[in-house]
């Protein structure tokens, strides 16, 4: 009796004719990563450019698993002439993931379920099926899934950024800031009857997601000084802000064919499908005024407005404020206590 198991049932691992599995090689492996870069920068004094590519890949520890990434990034930041500043930044990415992808905290995890099998155990059988250990886990073959199950995860990012600076006068200024947030990530997998404990189900499933972000920020901003007392800057805000994602998967059993892997929905027995999206806007205005005295006294007004479609009942929320400061170590009679106490200000 060895750990409650017969002698019998081991009797060719006892005898040497099973050599077992040594299950740590068996999952493992020396990861491999290459990664490559490429940079043209140039500036001068109204233009600055920055253009990057890169490549990366990596062959994971984990046997048949890696990841590659191609990604890209321009930055570039002009004064086109004295009343008008562009700047532009844009990154994008490709990743795309084979392989075991993420190690659950669960008995599915391949690596508990490797590490929790006999290694007195064979590989396969004469049909050329996994085992599975029917004392220490009674999961799926560890290796088969990582070495015979597919995933590929495929994930596409874009990011992009435009800010346009007009000095339209003196004290004057219109900035608009745009940005845009993409991202598509597709994932699929199929499991082989080879794998799966009663050697007689398969199945295969496909999944994607996508989101996107669009966002504008325009500011219109005036300040001014007068007789080197009277300070002025009054601010106008208007942002809007819109996000979409949809989402949808696919998945199947009891396929009747396994060449075709995850790409024939049709080719299973049983299938299931599901779908959804969501979306949500939001507009937001400010004013603000501030008006200060010889560096003394400061009032200051703003007023928001926030719309949402997130909101029940009132789509819109106004948000009044208004504030008084005084900064009493400016005034004449603290002059000489200005090595004691160098800043003291009143609010409220």
């Amino acid at each position: 009796d060895y750990a409650g198991v017969n002698a019998s049932d081991i009797s060719e691992y006892l005898d040497g004719f099973n050599p077992g599995i040594d299950w740590v090689d068996q999952m493992f492996r020396s990861g491999i990563t290459q990664d490559y870069k490429l940079v043209f920068s140039k500036g001068r004094e109204d233009v600055q450019t920055y253009i990057s590519g890169n490549y990366m890949k990596h062959e994971g520890v984990i046997e048949k698993s890696s990841y590659e990434r191609y990604a890209a990034k321009a930055n570039i930041k002009a004064s086109m002439n004295k009343w008008i500043d562009v700047t532009v930044n844009l990154n994008g990415s490709r990743g795309i993931g084979k392989g075991i992808g993420e190690l659950e905290m669960s008995g599915y995890n391949p690596l508990w379920i490797a590490f929790n099998s006999s290694p007195t155990m064979v590989m396969k059988d004469e049909t050329g099926n996994y085992n599975n250990d029917p004392y220490g886990t009674i999961q799926n073959n560890a290796y088969g899934i990582v070495a015979d199950s597919k995933n590929e995860r495929i994930s596409d990012v874009f990011g992009g950024y435009l800010d346009v600076r007009f000095n339209i006068a003196k004290g004057l200024t219109f900035t608009t800031s745009n940005g845009i947030d993409y991202y598509n990530n597709t994932s699929y997998g199929f499991s082989p009857k080879a794998v799966s404990i009663s050697h007689n189900n398969n199945s295969m499933g496909n999944s994607n997601v996508q989101r996107v972000m669009i966002q504008s920020s325009n500011n219109l901003t005036y300040s001014n000084t007068w007789n080197e007392k009277h300070n002025l800057t009054a601010t106008g805000v208007w942002e809007a802000t819109k996000s979409e994602i949809r989402n949808m998967a696919i998945t199947g059993s009891s396929l009747q064919t396994e060449s075709v892997g995850w790409w024939d929905v049709k080719n299973a027995s049983t299938r299931d499908a599901s779908n959804g999206y969501s979306d949500w806007s939001l507009l937001s205005g400010v004013g603000r005024v501030i008006y200060s005295f010889d560096n003394r006294y400061m009032f200051t007004g703003t007023l928001r407005a926030d719309g949402s479609s997130r909101f029940t009942n009132e789509k819109w929320g106004y948000f009044p404020s208004v504030a008084v400061a005084w900064t009493a170590t400016n005034e004449s009679f603290m002059k000489n206590l200005r090595d004691v106490v160098s800043n003291l200000k009143l609010r409220a």
